[in-house]
């Protein structure tokens, strides 16, 4: 059972950031699958690689990745990957990024 409102908005923050952040041009992937008793939702974007230590504070509030400073992310809160690290954790959940060979993923998954 889940929130369904919650678990797209979740997921359009993943796709925005996706295509905010990414390779511009490039394409976002988004994946749905069942992994033993949980549900994972993958979002994968091309682009620049992003340090594990920027990770790691990307999903504390008003936070961003350290991107340049565009106009959208001077008016950005940072909230986007906190609201889903939430969002995550309110149905038992985890999320987690990783950015390795010019791939950015990031992984939410959910107990059935």
């Amino acid at each position: 059972m889940f929130d369904a409102g919650r678990v797209r908005e979740a997921l359009a923050n993943l796709v925005v950031n996706a295509v905010k952040y990414g390779e511009k041009g490039g394409e976002v992937i988004v994946e749905l699958v069942h992994v033993g008793d949980d549900v994972e939702l993958t979002v994968k974007n091309s682009g620049a690689r992003i340090e594990r230590e920027t990770f790691d504070l990307m999903f504390e509030p008003l936070r961003r990745g350290g991107i340049g400073a565009t106009e959208a992310e001077r008016t950005s809160l940072g909230l986007g990957l906190f609201i889903v690290n939430q969002i995550a954790l309110a149905h038992d959940g985890t999320v987690q990024g990783e950015s390795t060979d010019g791939t950015t993923t990031f992984r939410m998954r959910f107990p059935r």
